[in-house]
């Protein structure tokens, strides 16, 4: 029987909505396992063994690590139905910027980099609702507070979200990564082919864009 622990490091919304229940069928099929889950946007280092798999969202380059890539995850603009209903549809992202509309980073400048080599001008002072936590904005979308960015399988389970200027949209390659000494072990080597499985099972859910009026 395969036992042990297994330490995992990923980003909050992936860490949060799409790994427990891979690890949920996991542990039913192997009750002595026992597994802890860093949420993170920080790379932890696996060279270290800060963590026994990682999942990232860019390609390690590091010599001694084994790299899975799993695919690429659509992210689109989403808001709550209610926002919608008070707001209206927006033509364009140049539309929304100004009004408040846009739920981004706080301290994080990395929204801002991603929009201006889109050649979209965007200060952090036109996020009318700033965190640093994904989590926090994706709770900020569900509750209607305005648009944000959403991965696609996720918004594709919550009905009342809508897709927001449909064609806006940028990928986030997913990556599995291990230590390429841990490996073969038994209790890594059965957690990294689930997480594998059922990461790729997730982004199959990305449905075709869509937009409600």
């Amino acid at each position: 029987m395969i036992a042990g622990t297994v330490r995992i490091t990923c980003s909050e919304v992936i860490g949060a909505e799409v790994i427990p229940p891979i690890l949920a069928g996991l542990k039913r099929g192997h009750p002595r396992l026992s597994f802890e889950l860093t949420l993170t946007n920080k790379i932890e280092n696996v060279l270290r063994r800060d963590a026994d798999i990682a999942v990232r969202m860019t390609r390690p380059t590091q010599d001694d690590l084994v790299a899975r890539r799993i695919g690429a995850v659509p992210l689109g603009l989403y808001a709550h139905d209610s926002w919608v209903r008070a707001n209206g549809v927006f033509a364009s992202i140049e539309a929304l910027i100004g009004t408040g509309a846009f739920i981004g980073y706080d301290r994080d400048p990395g929204m801002v980099r991603a929009l201006a080599a889109r050649g979209i001008s965007v200060s952090q002072g036109d996020f009318g609702f700033r965190t640093d936590s994904d989590l926090a904005q994706l709770s900020a979308i569900r509750s209607g507070v305005g648009v944000g960015v959403c991965q696609i399988p996720i918004a594709a389970r919550t009905a009342d979200l809508q897709r927001i200027l449909p064609d806006f949209s940028h990928d986030l390659e997913i990556w599995l990564v291990t230590h390429a000494g841990m490996r073969h072990a038994n209790r890594v080597r059965i957690t990294f082919d689930a997480l594998a499985s059922g990461l790729t099972t997730y982004l199959s859910r990305a449905e075709p864009p869509t937009t409600k009026h």
